[in-house]
């Protein structure tokens, strides 16, 4: 009984996202009715800047932002996205040496260990950054908007290809 309602909720709610998500994506030019600037502007950082101009579009239809609040929201991604890049060219490096010692003969552990730690320091910083940035633009949005934006990361769930990620 409970597992039929369940997957009924996941379904209806699978259904709404979609609609939402369908409904945002056909107006590629929403931000550029609402205010003066556009996320491609706002956001010129590659890559990371598409994914967070597409992010805020998003969040500008689900949630309903103000144009200052588009504008505050533009402007901090645009700050962390040029840190946010170079933190991944770091990995990515560290993570070619890494493989490159893994593979090496004889195998210094010393070193692998080292590069390891630095590794891992990394994905530690990068998690802080992404929280503290979570954490203002949740402090850019009034109660109800951080009530709906706290729903809807419910709704949808943990999503991603990463090995960690879990089915629940």
């Amino acid at each position: 009984m409970t597992n039929r309602i369940f997957i009924s909720s996941m379904i209806i709610g699978g259904l709404l996202l979609t609609a939402i998500y369908t409904q945002a994506m056909s107006e590629p030019d929403l931000l550029s009715d609402s205010t003066d600037f556009t996320a491609e502007m706002a956001l010129d950082t590659g890559q990371y800047g598409k994914r967070q101009g597409h992010r805020l579009a998003m969040m500008t239809t689900l949630l309903d932002l103000s144009a200052d609040q588009q504008q505050q929201i533009a402007q901090l991604f645009s700050a962390t996205g040029d840190a946010h890049t170079k933190a991944r060219e770091e990995m990515r490096s560290t993570g070619e040496a890494l493989n490159e010692l893994k593979h090496a003969q004889p195998f210094d552990e010393a070193a692998f260990r080292n590069l390891a730690k630095q590794q891992a320091d990394k994905r530690i910083d990068n998690m802080v950054e992404r929280s503290k940035t979570r954490q203002q633009v949740f402090e850019i949005l009034t109660p109800e908007q951080q009530e709906k934006a706290e729903e809807l990361r419910g709704l949808m769930g943990k999503k991603g290809k990463g090995k960690n990620r879990k089915c629940s």
